[in-house]
């Protein structure tokens, strides 16, 4: 059957006009009519526009008018043919005053999920769309043009209406409402069937819709019974969705970004196909990383290791038994590869010590202190010990989680004065309490802290104490928070503190782009292999020498908390 004969008004040129009821725009009680003139048109501009007004009047989208309470000017938008769109400047008029649609276009997903047993397909372009349904004489009214050439009562659905979009798609919806395998999507309609038959049926079925309602359709910009085809920027054929390759190049070839909106502008790129790129967000948290303006590098690319590189790098990581979710926050400030969080999660469990030396579940919810704005304004403190034959004396600083520890020979009260400099608070008029006030646990940060310090200490069975304490101190105070997002030198110093890994930064040691597929590899980058082995060498080094790194307290003028008691200027 031949569809196009059977149906000639809906591919006839002349612009269809909606034979049901009128559209009609509500307007705000209260509001007042608008009259705006009109804006000169550019010379060179003039004869495109002349002819597209007199093509809009044949139409009977424009009707010439003598007066008018409502009147906007027009503003010509170029097209690629040399001629122009018509549109009205509605922002400060008519969409100041309209009452708002809400009616949502359709996602992405619920395209493709009505779409999602076909196996031939045909997109169907609509004319001119938002000028097809036609709008009742107030709407008109309220549409009205001033153009160089006289006031002009705008008869359809016009481009520049802030509740056109939500609108036509309502229009469309209820128009094509009941047939399977049919979506559309504002102007652009898609067929779908599971085999040439049912997709015949199903366009016969839109074409028999669009012809009742005298909707016409582009010939020229329609694809008929298709195996496969591109719609709203996606590959779509019967093996399902991909990414369009036209739309995937740009992608693939955009340059490495060298500031904040180049960045924006990547990832605003990357987003559109969020779906295709496994593990996106922790592969792109790098590049999120980057807005904030505490980060002084400037480095845009994401380490990717190896696989033969990648049981030492997890080693490395592993190194002093973190808790599981610091493990994966510490391992995603320096590299990435792909299913590492797995990795984590068996290296844990295969972990006897780990295991061992588990926490118990958490107890009941306590009484928290408020959370302080700034660092030093209060201090945690605590004892814990004594331990593997030592004490103690454990500080946090709550808003950066910035640990510092100190081994003290007994749990007295001149022992402790000692250590937190009483003289200098004594001049300085701080007084101090021995006990918690009203409840012990509200010491909450302290005593978890205490905990961390004896799980963490177990461990470690290399070196003496002092040396394992430095290292513990040092991996809490470089790994990011699971609350903050942030490591506790970042938001005390308002920089990082330089760790082992550090040595694998583009900075260190030469980085390539891959060169990769559709899966985006291009995204990411790889370490040279000629210099993997130098840089892991730089990376024992450095490893060696941060265990020796020493945490001192700068001078600090501010109140602390002692074994859960205020201690106040």
């Amino acid at each position: 059957m031949n569809l196009e004969g059977k149906f000639r008004n809906v591919f006839s040129e002349e612009l269809g006009a909606h034979k049901g009821s009128s559209v009609s725009l509500e307007i705000l009680p209260g509001s007042n009519p608008i009259f705006l003139k009109h804006r000169q048109c550019p010379i060179a501009w003039k004869p495109a526009v002349e002819t597209e007004i007199e093509k809009l009047v044949q139409q009977k989208i424009l009707e010439p008018i003598m007066f008018s309470r409502w009147a906007k000017p027009i503003v010509p938008v170029p097209k690629s043919d040399g001629s122009v769109r018509i549109c009205g400047d509605y922002r400060s008029t008519v969409n100041a005053v309209i009452k708002t649609n809400a009616y949502p276009l359709p996602t992405v997903s619920e395209v493709m999920v009505a779409i999602s047993d076909g196996k031939v397909f045909t997109k169907l372009y609509l004319q001119q769309a938002y000028q097809q349904p036609v709008v009742d004489d107030a709407s008109a009214e309220l549409l009205s043009l001033n153009t160089h050439k006289g006031l002009y009562n705008v008869r359809r659905l016009h481009f520049g209406v802030s509740a056109a979009p939500d609108l036509f798609q309502k229009f469309m919806d209820s128009l094509l409402v009941g047939i399977k395998g049919v979506k559309a999507y504002l102007d652009d309609i898609i067929v779908s069937g599971k085999d040439e038959s049912g997709h015949k049926c199903n366009l016969e079925a839109v074409f028999e819709k669009l012809s009742k309602a005298n909707v016409t359709v582009n010939k020229n910009k329609c694809l008929f019974a298709k195996r496969e085809l591109d719609f709203l920027g996606f590959h779509i054929s019967r093996d399902g969705i991909s990414p369009n390759k036209e739309k995937v190049r740009p992608i693939q070839q955009a340059p490495i970004p060298e500031n904040k909106e180049m960045l924006q502008s990547f990832l605003g790129l990357l987003n559109f196909y969020n779906s295709f790129l496994p593990h996106k967000s922790s592969v792109a948290q790098k590049l999120h990383r980057l807005f904030d303006k505490k980060m002084e590098r400037n480095s845009l690319l994401i380490r990717a290791v190896s696989p033969t590189y990648q049981n030492q790098i997890l080693k490395l990581l592993y190194g002093y038994h973190p808790e599981i979710n610091l493990m994966k926050a510490y391992s995603r400030s320096y590299v990435w590869w792909l299913n590492l969080d797995k990795q984590i999660e068996l290296e844990v469990q295969r972990c006897d010590q780990c295991q061992t030396n588990k926490g118990n579940p958490p107890a009941a919810p306590r009484t928290f202190i408020k959370p302080p704005e700034d660092p030093w304004n209060t201090s945690h403190i605590d004892f814990a010990g004594p331990f593997q034959g030592h004490t103690f004396l454990v500080k946090v600083e709550p808003m950066s989680k910035w640990l510092e520890v100190k081994i003290v020979r007994n749990m007295s009260s001149t022992e402790v004065k000692n250590k937190l400099r009483e003289q200098f608070y004594t001049l300085n008029g701080i007084k101090y309490n021995s006990t918690a006030p009203y409840h012990q646990s509200s010491n909450v940060q302290a005593e978890r802290m205490v905990q961390y310090l004896k799980t963490s200490l177990k461990t470690i069975s290399e070196g003496d104490m002092q040396t394992k304490l430095q290292r513990v101190l040092f991996k809490q105070n470089t790994t990011p928070n699971t609350t903050t997002g942030k490591t506790p030198a970042e938001l005390l110093m308002g920089r990082r503190l330089r760790t082992a890994l550090d040595a694998m930064h583009p900075d260190d040691g030469e980085i390539n782009p891959v060169n990769s597929d559709s899966s985006f590899g291009q995204l990411y980058s790889n370490i040279e292999t000629e210099k993997a082995t130098e840089v892991l060498e730089r990376v024992k080094r450095d490893e060696d020498m941060a265990q020796h790194t020493t945490t001192t307290e700068p001078p600090r003028h501010h109140p602390c908390h002692l074994n859960g008691q205020d201690m106040e200027r």
